[in-house]
């Protein structure tokens, strides 16, 4: 299902070796509110928007006031407290790569005006989801098989070849229209949704929405999988950290990232564009945090990596938006600078 999805079920059936109105009936029982979900991840590059992180050092009392500047650009994903690295605010963009460019003075401005007291914007590929293997959960137990004392003979054996989904794209927008935006918007936070009820929103039959998923979502590989809402372990016990890892060389980077598909604690990973480095989104109980600081300590003694950083992410301030195509008219995204100026000063002289 996080490979396919949930409609075509002749395919799952065919996978996991069942007939097929048993996997019917399960994946209707996952339909159910509140059991299970999917969040589809697909190329940003794709749609002609670029990946940014904004890192936002805030004193406490104007972390609201920033959250609201954060939002008036448009094109934000997700916003949420922050702290460790950059103790603040973290903002995430999938901006129209014609625009990038404006995030940078959007942000200067907020400084000067003393919304914020430092930020770092950080350019990045794709988000590549990490797909839990259940081979590595031990059933009996009803537990995840520890990572840790495989972990480094794995990266000793890993391939030096970079995942394609990870190199830095060469062209930024591809072939799309916007149903496939509208899909995309609907699918995104809701990837256990019937064709019909697509259908029914996007304004096609079942079979049009199925031909725009198949020959255009992964037929021009927008859509890269499906990641699922699933947790480790009980949300109390973890905390969700973006790690920032420099790399000696692409060789090292290449060969770490391909150790970590199909791990239960690794939610996606996406690299810095230009550089050598890898930004990692993972939920972490203090014990597998403490043995993770210990791999990524090795890791420097043994000159794979130049340095690391880290920020964890506060969950009950988690903010998120979907896609937005009612900003994609006439064949491109639509950005209005100027207005987005002075809704930002109207927003400090006049904070609600």
């Amino acid at each position: 299902m996080c490979r396919h999805g949930s409609n075509n079920v002749s395919l799952i059936a065919r996978n996991v070796n069942l007939p097929i109105e048993t996997v019917r009936y399960r994946v209707n029982l996952l339909r159910k509110p509140g059991i299970f979900g999917l969040s589809l991840y697909f190329r940003y590059s794709y749609l002609g928007l670029l990946r940014m992180m904004v890192l936002c050092e805030v004193s406490k009392p104007k972390v609201s006031l920033l959250a609201k500047a954060a939002e008036v650009p448009g094109y934000w994903r997700y916003i949420s407290r922050a702290h460790g690295r950059y103790e603040g605010l973290f903002i995430q963009y999938a901006f129209p790569h014609a625009h990038a460019g404006h995030v940078s003075e959007i942000f200067e401005i907020l400084k000067d005006r003393d919304v914020v007291r430092d930020y770092t914007i950080i350019s990045t590929g794709d988000s590549i989801p990490s797909v839990p293997d259940f081979s590595r959960f031990d059933f009996e137990k009803s537990t995840w098989n520890s990572p840790w004392e495989s972990w480094d003979d794995e990266l000793q054996q890993a391939s030096s070849k970079l995942q394609e989904e990870l190199g830095d794209p060469k062209e930024n927008g591809g072939e799309f229209d916007l149903t496939d935006l509208r899909l995309v918007e609907w699918i995104e936070g809701t990837g256990l949704q019937k064709f019909s009820f697509l259908g029914q929103r996007v304004g096609l039959t079942a079979q049009g929405v199925r031909h725009h998923y198949v020959e255009h979502l992964y037929g021009r590989k927008i859509a890269l999988g499906y990641l699922p809402t699933l947790l480790p372990f009980p949300i109390d016990l973890l905390d969700t950290y973006l790690f920032f890892l420099d790399f000696a060389d692409a060789n090292y980077m290449a060969r770490f990232a391909n150790t970590l598909p199909g791990r239960y604690l690794v939610r996606n990973y996406s690299k810095i564009l230009g550089k050598n480095s890898l930004i990692l989104t993972l939920t972490l109980t203090r014990a597998d945090a403490n043995k993770f600081f210990d791999l990524l300590y090795r890791l420097a003694q043994d000159r794979w990596l130049l340095d690391f950083s880290y920020s964890i992410l506060d969950l009950r301030t988690y903010q998120t938006q979907t896609l937005t195509p009612e900003k994609f008219i006439e064949g491109v995204w639509s950005y209005d600078h100027a207005k987005t100026l002075q809704k930002l000063e109207n927003l400090i002289a006049h904070p609600q």
